[in-house]
């Protein structure tokens, strides 16, 4: 019995402990739409409660930890790459595009919207998966006029350990840009 009420009490103090944030945190949203028990509900307003809170927590993240964007990329024979997960805390699209073997131009919509000194701020991370003996890195990155993230990225392989070269060379990889 003892034992019982030394876990509730602290199961207790955790909840308190958490509580004031919680509500705090609940409290800075607000979801366009109430719904009643019983009502009939439009999956348009389920949608606009759902995008309250995906923007209410990507300006969370944001105020915190500043604008994140990441996709990863596999099968770049062709354009558009193809993307197997892929983040933007400012909702902009994200996208690739090959130019020519092994080489990328990678796009993260409206990431430095609004930001004054972008290039003092801003770092762009690229890594390839996958293959062995692959290398992919980051060529430059710049704003563009509509305030999107270009990121340019060459990846090659080195086939020296069979008597060849470094080449170009299509690769799987993934791109973080942080502002």
């Amino acid at each position: 019995m003892k034992s019982l009420s030394i876990r509730m009490k602290f199961i207790l103090g955790v909840t308190l402990a958490l509580l004031p944030a919680t509500i705090v945190y609940a409290s800075e949203v607000v979801l366009p739409f109430k719904f009643a028990a019983g009502t009939p509900i439009k999956s348009s307003d389920v949608n606009a409660n759902f995008a309250a809170l995906r923007d209410a927590t990507n300006a969370r993240l944001e105020s915190k930890y500043g604008r994140l964007a990441y996709a990863t990329f596999g099968n770049c024979t062709a354009s558009p790459c193809l993307v197997s997960s892929k983040f933007n805390s400012t909702g902009g699209a994200v996208s690739a595009t090959r130019t020519s073997v092994g080489n990328y131009t990678v796009i993260f919509g409206g990431l430095a919207a609004g930001l004054a000194t972008t290039y003092q701020l801003g770092s762009v991370v690229v890594s390839d998966y996958g293959d062995t003996f692959t290398s992919c890195k980051l060529q430059s990155w710049s704003v563009t006029g509509t305030d999107d993230v270009r990121a340019l990225v060459m990846c090659s392989k080195d086939d020296r350990v069979i008597g060849g070269s470094y080449r170009s060379y299509d690769a799987n990889f993934t791109v973080q840009a942080m502002f």
